[in-house]
């Protein structure tokens, strides 16, 4: 009786910790976007001296290269493609034309969420409506084939959502979809811009999946699955394992700092000094890095291990940095709020556009894969990579 007890409260905690990950997820990114892509902190602290609250973006950003952007496609390139504004993002081509300088996020409110947290709200929203195609099967094709069916609807659908800015791995995907290629042929690559960190953010739902219900989940099949269905990637995955290496191990109860330094030593023996060597440091001394993964994926783990005793604090941090901030941020929240639970601020919680929608689909998640499943003996294990 008292094993049953206590095996309960081991799934319980278990899912408090999954509801602070996406309630993390969704924090991150909305306090960042205001920030986003702000290589200039003088510029930053002009327009908002510092973020401490969700603000919403300022109406132009002279240092936007979104003006720049190929809007038949990805990368830089010219602005007579109609990707963007008739394929997707529709009559926002206006903020992309040459000689604009609008914010990425431009009109977006203080707690908004950008383009891609948006669409690994799809994904945790497909997996809790489909679970069958997870407990199921032993390989993620089904339920992948039915998260690009939705994505697809989704961005071709006129104000499915508010933001302007779509990364390239999006551009390229649609270029190919109305050449009518089939949808897992869509998924694309230019060389630069695509092995990015917002290719992390749709591991987040995987990971909590995989530690409420799939502890057996083949990780590097359904990982490589997730990933490569928006982007071609060969070098993505390969982070995508370490990301749900650390982030399911705080998930099972591991501190925070112990599970960063188990990871960051795979990517480097040195990065595990260098981490506990942040602890301390003043603000400036925060990475500001772009999109590129060898860069801001270890960036993200100084945020994490630094703050790892404040989550609000880290969050805020890393907005502050500039840089490629918003998913760097995304994926750092649903860190911090696996380790501290999903009320660790509740003016944050509170503060998202979205958050009584949020509330609804993060409980749906949470009931849908820990009831029946095997969350009780996943509680009990450990993750290895």
């Amino acid at each position: 009786m008292q094993g049953n007890k206590m095996l309960e409260e081991a799934v319980k905690q278990v899912a408090n910790r999954v509801r602070g990950a996406l309630w993390g997820m969704y924090m991150g990114d909305a306090l960042a976007m205001p920030v986003h892509w702000y290589y200039d902190r003088n510029r930053l602290r002009r327009d908002f001296g510092q973020i401490t609250k969700y603000e919403k973006s300022v109406p132009e950003f002279p240092g936007s290269i979104m003006n720049l952007s190929n809007t038949g496609g990805g990368g830089r390139g010219s602005d007579q493609g109609s990707i963007i504004g008739d394929v997707i993002l529709h009559g926002k081509k206006k903020y992309w034309t040459r000689g604009g300088s609008y914010h990425y996020h431009h009109g977006m409110e203080a707690g908004d969420n950008t383009l891609d947290t948006i669409l690994a709200r799809l994904l945790v929203k497909t997996m809790a409506d489909n679970k069958e195609l997870i407990t199921q099967e032993q390989r993620p094709t089904k339920l992948v084939d039915a998260y690009l069916e939705l994505y697809v609807k989704f961005m071709t659908t006129p104000d499915s959502h508010k933001d302007v800015y779509a990364a390239t791995a999006h551009r390229m995907f649609f270029a190919n979809w109305i050449k009518k290629l089939p949808l897992r042929e869509c998924a694309d690559n230019d060389g630069h811009n695509t092995d990015s960190i917002d290719g992390m953010i749709n591991v987040i739902p995987f990971t909590l999946v995989r530690v409420l219900a799939k502890p057996d989940a083949d990780r590097n099949l359904w990982i490589t699955d997730i990933i490569n269905a928006l982007r071609n990637s060969d070098e993505l995955p390969q982070w995508g394992r370490l990301y749900d290496e650390v982030l399911g191990r705080v998930l099972l109860g591991e501190k925070l700092r112990p599970a960063i330094e188990k990871v960051a030593a795979m990517i480097s023996p040195q990065l595990p000094r260098m981490l506990q060597k942040s602890v301390g440091t003043a603000a400036d001394a925060d990475p500001m890095t772009a999109c590129y993964i060898h860069s801001s994926f270890p960036a993200m783990l100084v945020f994490a291990y630094k703050y790892a005793d404040n989550p609000k604090a880290a969050l805020l941090a890393s907005a502050n940095a500039g840089g490629e901030n918003v998913n760097r941020s995304a994926i750092l929240g649903a860190l911090m709020g696996a380790a501290h639970g999903p009320d660790f601020d509740l003016s944050l919680k509170q503060g998202l556009v979205h958050a009584k929608e949020y509330e609804t689909e993060i409980e749906q998640f949470v009931s849908t894969f820990s009831r029946g499943g095997p969350a009780a003996k996943t509680a009990q294990a450990r993750s290895e990579l």
